[in-house]
């Protein structure tokens, strides 16, 4: 399973993107993508994930380390290039001193290694950054695994 999107909206309902591998057709993946899309809370593992990506996101976004209180990411996508090369955009919500209304923003699109392998690009992942990130994709494939497993479990219960 490959987690490809997760938000959370402003009416707390969660959005989570992935694809499957099916198999292959020559020398072509064949996969399936699932939307999933509900209101049923996510693990506190994967908010503790989310919430670890704020140090990233603060670096991310050149703001200062005490904006670190203000700021929620809400979001984050993956994306992969043909060469497995991992890339992110977070979405972040940050709260406003005069408005009730907060500021949403992406950041950049940071990757986790030179695209030419010679590291000369800018908005290169850390090690910490990569750590925090692929704990995200972690949590959130074990949040669907229980969900599905649940939804198993509630279908079985139904049959009887």
């Amino acid at each position: 399973m490959e987690i490809e999107k997760i938000q959370i909206h402003t009416d707390d309902s969660i959005t989570i993107v992935y694809s499957e591998i099916l198999g292959t057709e020559g020398d072509k993946e064949v996969y399936t993508k699932t939307r999933l899309k509900t209101n049923r809370q996510l693990t506190q593992d994967v908010y503790n994930a989310l919430a670890n990506l704020k140090p990233a996101a603060i670096d991310m976004l050149e703001l200062q380390e005490s904006e670190i209180v203000r700021i929620k990411v809400k979001g984050i996508k993956f994306k992969h290039t043909k060469e497995k090369i991992l890339g992110v955009v977070m979405s972040i919500e940050r709260s406003m001193n005069n408005t009730d209304t907060p500021q949403k923003v992406d950041t950049p699109h940071y990757i986790a290694e030179s695209y030419s392998g010679e590291g000369e690009e800018k908005n290169i992942l850390n090690s910490d950054q990569i750590g925090a990130i692929t704990l995200v994709k972690q949590k959130v494939a074990e949040f669907l695994k229980g969900a599905v497993d649940q939804m198993n479990l509630e279908l079985d219960q139904e049959n009887e």
